[in-house]
């Protein structure tokens, strides 16, 4: 994927190489010869940790290794994942955090849109389709939110349904979708809870 002997060689060549997401819990992504990844730069220091840059997305070329865009404040990036959304002869990148969602163009960077909703503070978000599903997790203040899936579109998202929070609270993984089924494990009696999208 990454075709590190690239990296390594443009890192020779330069005394620069970019690597993104340097604490835990990301996967990158491929997409048309970029590659994209959460960008949250963890140090540690006298006092513990400290973030070096908050919480982004990075397009790298994959035959070198070059940071080709950035997209800032868009990603959890402790324990979160891009998702790629195909949608007509087009293949974007989905994102979320703890204020909602983003939508970029992978080849070139450009956010396509931004918008409050889907709350997904740690974990993998899933798509079918053109339906998003996202895990909710707890807020600042402790509350839990459930479950929930939305209606993707180019301008952007519309809920279309979420679990009681009361019975399925907040969701302990993220999604697995298989046979157009989501599958997710509930903090809420401990369980695996299958939903259609």
């Amino acid at each position: 994927a990454l075709q590190m002997d690239a990296i390594a060689d443009y890192w020779a060549r330069t005394g620069q190489i970019y690597i993104p997401n340097r604490d835990f819990n990301n996967s990158p992504l491929y997409v048309d010869g970029v590659i994209v990844a959460g960008d949250n730069v963890k140090v540690s220091d006298l006092i513990g940790y400290r973030y070096e840059v908050g919480d982004g997305l990075v397009g790298l070329d994959a035959r070198d290794g070059r940071l080709l865009w950035r997209v800032e404040s868009c990603m959890d990036g402790r324990a979160n994942q891009p998702a790629l959304w195909r949608h007509g002869d087009r293949t974007h990148v989905v994102v979320a955090d703890r204020t909602g969602a983003t939508c970029v163009d992978p080849r070139s960077g450009k956010v396509l849109w931004r918008q409050s909703g889907p709350y997904n503070e740690m974990g993998t978000l899933a798509i079918h389709g053109d339906i998003l599903l996202a895990h909710g997790g707890d807020v600042a203040q402790g509350e839990a939110r459930p479950p929930s899936g939305w209606k993707l579109t180019n301008s952007g998202l519309t809920k279309i349904w979420e679990l009681p929070a009361a019975e399925y609270g907040r969701v302990n993984s993220g999604f697995l979708i298989h046979h157009a089924k989501g599958y997710f494990v509930s903090a809420a009696g401990k369980k695996i809870v299958c939903v259609d999208p």
